[in-house]
């Protein structure tokens, strides 16, 4: 019932399929939606929730827009696109992405919590996790953009005392 409410007045939101039925209401913001559109790019079909979406530069200096997404645990994947120029629009260029993490982690529930840009190296970023049910045990993801327009990402767990 929730999701449909939102579906019908959020356009941040979008339809989720899934394979118990009933649809989730998954928030792919708008001004994603508008720059594929607009970009003339494929639609994302994003099933996962967005852990980040923010402009990184690689070592050399490459400005890109970087999405990361996924079950943030199990599986997370990053696509890397190109901002449009004056002569040209914006275009994907690569992506990466990390699976078979630890089970049983979750984003935070803040908002404040999701996907970091590393302030020091803009090429760098963390996306931190809860163990479910826990408050002590994080898992931290952590990826690098690199010049290549890969995304690399790796996990480690760390404990809070």
């Amino acid at each position: 019932m929730k999701a449909g409410a939102l579906l019908k007045v959020n356009a941040d939101y979008v339809c989720a399929p899934t394979q118990w039925g009933t649809p989730w209401a998954m928030h792919l913001p708008k001004c994603l939606q508008e720059y594929e559109r607009l970009g003339g790019l494929t639609p994302s079909t994003y099933l996962e929730p967005i852990m980040l979406l923010h402009e990184l530069r690689s070592p050399c200096g490459n400005r890109r827009l970087v999405v990361v997404q996924g079950t943030g645990d199990l599986y997370m994947a990053a696509t890397v696109y190109v901002p449009a120029g004056a002569w040209s629009g914006p275009r994907q260029v690569g992506g990466g992405h990390y699976a078979g993490m630890i089970g049983g982690f979750a984003p935070p529930i803040s908002p404040m919590r999701n996907g970091q840009v590393d302030g020091g190296d803009r090429s760098r970023f963390i996306v931190p996790m809860l163990l479910r049910g826990g408050t002590t045990t994080n898992l931290i993801v952590e990826g690098r953009l690199m010049d290549d327009d890969s995304v690399v990402m790796t996990a480690k767990v760390v404990t809070v005392k």
